[in-house]
């Protein structure tokens, strides 16, 4: 993760002056403490080291096994460039700049099912009308145990048509199974209406 030649050459672009005193000589685990409980701030992105650091260990054991397993993949030439953009994405998207969600929620407690009896919980999703949709089922028994489950990526579509191909599926899926006595449960008063 720092001493390895590929790696070496990432952190050497990336290491802050105020680490970089100690960051190649540090044992393991001090250098890993020493990185994730910095208050430094990398550069003019104006992104906490910790994040950057943490985000870069994981592209660099990304980026090993993919050498590994992916004969002509090769390493971006500039790593730095890369990856800060990459971490820029990562805590832009992780900073909420807008308003409060003006949604409300309700949470509900999962119960087992009567004795003999199995339970149905299903989704489906979609960004907004039109675009790509999934959905994702799984079964369990009057003990809570899994007995079964689903995620599909049916493409584009809405919520409804997501929701809807969601319970077609893992109530054949239970039906195939062999169970009969099925609670289903979903999200959507729409569907249920």
């Amino acid at each position: 993760m720092r001493d390895c030649p590929s790696a070496l050459n990432v952190w050497s672009s990336l290491v802050p002056i105020d680490l970089s005193n100690g960051f190649f000589s540090a044992d393991f685990e001090d250098w890993l403490h020493m990185n994730l409980n910095s208050s430094i701030v990398f550069s003019k992105a104006i992104i906490p080291w910790p994040v950057m650091f943490s985000v870069v260990v994981w592209k660099i054991y990304k980026w090993r096994c993919k050498r590994i397993f992916d004969k002509e993949f090769s390493s971006p030439h500039n790593p730095k460039v890369v990856l800060t953009k990459y971490v820029k994405e990562i805590w832009a998207a992780s900073v909420c700049n807008q308003e409060p969600s003006r949604k409300s929620y309700l949470f509900f407690d999962w119960n087992f099912p009567p004795f003999g009896w199995v339970k149905i919980n299903c989704d489906g999703t979609a960004k907004s009308q039109g675009c790509l949709t999934s959905c994702g089922g799984l079964i369990r028994g009057d003990g809570g145990e899994w007995l079964g489950g689903f995620a599909a990526n049916l493409g584009m579509g809405s919520n409804i048509s997501a929701e809807l191909y969601g319970i077609f599926h893992v109530l054949s899926l239970a039906w195939d199974l062999g169970f009969k006595s099925i609670i289903l449960e979903i999200d959507s008063l729409t569907v249920v209406e």
